[in-house]
């Protein structure tokens, strides 16, 4: 017999149901406590509770039980409340039967015989913490209107997990299982949110309209489909969803958003009896029969993901107005990529993979974005080619190639750094002879590279003629840089190291001359392309005593091997991508002009330098191998103008050990300029092409660093430094530090 108490009365066994029913208003201001009918308190045992009633509230708390052959639970009037923290059991009927407006708040099991919870009136809100069982039925089961489901605990069915009619929100966090059916079957859900997992023996959710979809969790479909709807205004899945038949079926989908896994075992992994104006996928759609098929025209598809069919095409579509894609297409052997009744813009972006054949009818432009290379066929229809960001194209037919040139692009920049480099590096030794870094006007000429110096027949601080009348160097130098994408081309990222010897004498004190020779490797990698280049320099120096500071020059030449790889997307060779290679040779010339001139400013020390460079590349043409649609590209030349300004302070330490720090920070502005030559001729499909690599022209920015010498004695000293430099087009950075040894 339950204990009737006339005061009102709650307790919660956590604070996620105090919570809960704040949130979904179970508990206010307005409740009415004095119409309370039963609680069952902990270690007692009772059989079947009616709550008859207006705004009557039922409590079992941890360790109270309900037990009854019919139902536990009786709640026959509007604005009823159950809290059950114990056990709620029905042998042969429902554990709980809500006739009215209800609310009901499980934190511990109900179980019914037929049904877990039962109700047949509107308004209903359920939020579970615990378990609820259907025996022979449904875990819940709700035919009416506006009703609020909250699940972070276990609900199951023999049939469904859950069944409804009309829901207001479903927001399930723990599982719900239908042993037999479906996970979870309504006519019309408002808004769904699922975090946890659904699964049914048939469909893991099934419900006629959906408002608001969405799925970070599992939804299963063991012999049926995943999600099987009608009417969706929008979806959202980034959970998986899987169906033995097919993943996700709709009649109409207002918006999809797919960026978790869908899967159709053996059937569709997304199908469409009807329209999808916003179809995107950034995740992985999979199907037996075709990943996607959308059957009436529509607006935009974009696709970043991957979407395939094992057995089928990967994409069947009635008319969509834009199809974006920078994912992966496959179809099974011999099915197409793409059938579509037609397309108006097909975009193909970088990072665009397309197995299968083309089957588009109507007219279809096509446009391309920098960093793809592709080699389409279509089979139907008429194609027009569209933007192509600048590159190269051809089109014979149904074929049409385009051929990215990214890292065309970047060869007046690996020819800045190679030479920058090679300048820095005799510069140092120039330094080094004038007296050493914070002594001589010329101690800190402009590099922006890792610059190393060891050196042998110094006469360390002198900048006289005295000691040996040829000295022995070395230094090693190398940058790394990301470019920015732009319009024309895409990102990359390159870097290059080389070393280099030299030796000098001098016919003056006040006038000195060297040669020198090296070597360097560089590589670009902008993701679908790579070049790698071999560079044997050599070139001479000198340095004069001029208007009170110094003036440098440096003359460079040399040779350069390039090997490069460009990946292209062709959607008929296996795996969707050929590679085409080009083995080519260039030369190259640098010469260099750079004034050094100290200034006292308060008292301080400062330096200023001037530089100027010119730089000329030129390219042998080539032929591609290892690709069905090669281009062909003839000589061409890259010119360079580079001046350069910085301002420096240099500082010197002198320790009681006779060791001495030297410092320089410095900062300052930097341009480069591509003039001449900047059009390029090859072929294409046995057609001449002409055009000119993207970047840009001009380029200018700011750079700041800091360099250090530590000098123990005449025959050792340690050095270090950094710079950062950022422009228009990229960021660069640079260290360097080495031992230079006198001999």
């Amino acid at each position: 017999m339950a204990t009737i108490h006339y005061a009102w009365r709650l307790c919660f066994s956590n604070s996620v149901a105090i919570g809960a029913l704040l949130a979904f208003g179970v508990l206010t201001s307005a409740d009415h406590a004095s119409a309370q009918s039963f609680v069952v308190q902990s270690g007692q045992t009772v059989g079947q509770q009616v709550m008859n009633n207006p705004f009557d509230t039922g409590l079992v708390e941890t360790g109270g039980t309900i037990i009854d052959s019919d139902n536990a639970v009786d709640m026959n009037d509007n604005d009823q409340t159950l809290i059950n923290n114990g056990t709620i059991t029905s042998t042969a009927n429902d554990g709980v039967f809500a006739r009215k407006r209800s609310r009901i708040v499980n934190n511990g099991t109900i179980t019914g015989d037929d049904s877990g919870i039962d109700s047949s009136f509107d308004d209903v809100t359920i939020i579970n913490n615990g378990t609820i069982i259907g025996v022979t039925r449904h875990g819940i089961e709700i035919d009416g209107d506006g009703i609020t489901i909250v699940n972070s605990g276990a609900v199951t069915g023999a049939n469904n997990g859950m069944e409804f009619s009309d829901v207001l929100l479903i927001d399930n966090s723990g599982t719900v299982t239908g042993t037999t059916r479906d996970g979870l079957s309504s006519s019309d859900i408002e808004t769904f949110r699922n975090t946890g997992t659904i699964a049914g023996n048939d469909n893991g959710l099934s419900a006629i309209d959906f408002g608001s979809f969405f799925n970070a969790g599992t939804i299963t479909g063991t012999n049926g489909g995943g999600v099987d709807g009608r009417d969706f205004m929008s979806f959202n899945n980034t959970g998986a969803i899987t169906g033995m038949f097919i993943g996700v079926n709709a009649e109409d989908i207002g918006t999809f958003s797919n960026t978790g896994t869908i899967t159709g075992q053996n059937g569709y992994g997304v199908f469409v009896d009807g329209a999808a104006p916003i179809f995107f996928n950034s995740g992985t759609i999979t199907g037996f029969d075709p990943g996607v098929l959308v059957d009436d025209p529509s607006v935009s598809f974009v696709n970043t993901g991957v979407i395939s069919s094992s057995n089928d095409d990967a994409v069947q579509i009635d008319t969509y107005q834009t199809f974006t894609n920078s994912g992966t297409l496959i179809a099974a052997a011999g099915n197409d990529a793409i059938r579509a009744a037609g397309i108006d813009t097909l975009t193909l972006l970088e990072g665009s993979n397309i197995q299968g054949g083309l089957s588009i009818g109507g007219t279809t432009t096509l446009v391309t974005g920098p960093g793809l290379s592709v080699d389409l066929t279509f089979n139907s229809g008429t194609q027009a080619i569209g933007s192509t960001s600048g590159n190269p194209f051809a089109q014979a037919g149904r074929n049409i190639v385009v051929a990215d040139t990214t890292n065309m692009t970047l060869q007046d920049d690996l020819l800045a750094d190679l030479t920058g480099g090679i300048s820095g590096g005799v510069r140092n030794r120039l330094s080094a002879l004038g007296g050493g870094m914070g002594e001589s006007s010329s101690a800190y000429a402009a590099s922006p590279y890792l610059t190393g110096y060891f050196g042998a027949g110094d006469d360390a601080g002198s900048g006289t003629s005295g000691g040996s009348d040829t000295r022995f160097w070395g230094s090693s130098f190398g940058t790394i840089r990301h470019q920015f994408d732009s319009d024309d081309a895409s990102d990359a990222t390159f870097g290059q190291a080389g070393l280099m010897f030299g030796a000098d004498g001098w016919t003056s004190g006040d006038a000195r001359f060297g040669i020198f020779a090296g070597a360097a490797l560089a590589g670009i990698d902008s993701g679908a392309q790579e070049t790698k280049t071999d560079s044997y320099f050599g070139g001479l120096y000198g340095q004069w005593a001029f208007g009170g500071g110094t003036l440098d020059a440096v003359l460079t030449a040399g040779f350069s091997g390039n090997d490069q790889d460009r990946d292209v997307a062709n959607n008929l060779v296996p795996g969707g991508i050929e590679t085409a290679n080009a083995d080519y040779d260039g030369w190259f010339v640098a010469p260099e002009l750079t004034y050094t001139h100290p200034y006292e400013i308060a008292g301080r020390t400062f330096e200023a330098a001037a530089t100027l460079r010119y730089a000329g590349l030129f390219l042998d043409g080539y032929t591609e191998t290892g690709v069905t649609s090669p281009m062909t590209v003839a000589d061409r030349a890259v010119h360079l103008a580079t001046p350069r300004m910085q301002l420096g302070m240099p500082g010197v330490i002198e320790h009681e050990t006779g060791a001495v720090t030297r410092t320089l920070a410095y900062a300052g502005i930097e341009m480069r300029a591509q003039f001449g030559g900047d059009t390029v001729t090859g072929s294409i499909l046995a057609q001449a092409v002409t055009f000119t690599p993207g970047g840009d022209d001009v380029t200018g920015g700011i750079f700041a660093g800091g360099r250090f010498e530590q000098v123990w004695n005449e025959a050792l000293a340690l050095f270090g430094g950094f710079e950062v430099m950022l422009d228009t087009a990229g960021l660069q950075a640079s260290t360097q530090g080495g031992v230079r040894v006198r001999f």
